[in-house]
């Protein structure tokens, strides 16, 4: 049947509900917007002391907060995690984006209108551009090695 409890609920152990667990959401208002599919709810701050696993998607409708390194799409863990923002696969980056510190991007960077780079740019391979303006360019080790 159906409990309700009026003050806190304290389990020294496990609690285990078979359907559903909603957490902080007291007004039937709050409880009839929820998604019938989440398996848990829980309003307000939420503190996880521990590792959370997430096995499909991590969704935000505002703010994701890392105090160190973020690493997405990655199935295991990266052990030589030194950039801030780790990412495999597809991203897309909307609005204005400021990148601070060092990031390496292995394979291709793509950029459909306007790039600015306010320090300097290390590429390991060669640069390809259909049109672009330069204005006070210095190339340091030029080496071509055709010949």
């Amino acid at each position: 049947g159906k409990s309700h409890f009026i003050s806190d609920i304290s389990c020294q152990n496990n609690v285990n509900i078979k359907n559903k667990t909603i957490i902080g959401l007291a007004d039937e208002k709050d409880i009839s917007k929820i998604n019938s599919d989440t398996k848990l709810h829980v309003k307000g701050d939420t503190e996880i002391n521990g590792n959370l696993y997430v096995t499909q998607n991590l969704n935000s409708d505002k703010n994701v907060n890392v105090l160190q390194s973020l690493n997405v799409g990655f199935e295991k863990n990266i052990s030589d995690n030194t950039a801030k923002l780790n990412v495999n696969g597809n991203s897309e980056f909307v609005g204005n984006n400021v990148i601070y510190g060092s990031e390496y991007i292995k394979n291709n960077l793509v950029v459909n209108d306007k790039a600015t780079f306010y320090n300097d740019i290390f590429l390991t391979n060669s640069i390809s551009l259909k049109k672009e303006p330069f204005d006070n360019i210095v190339v340091i080790n030029n080496k071509n090695n055709n010949g």
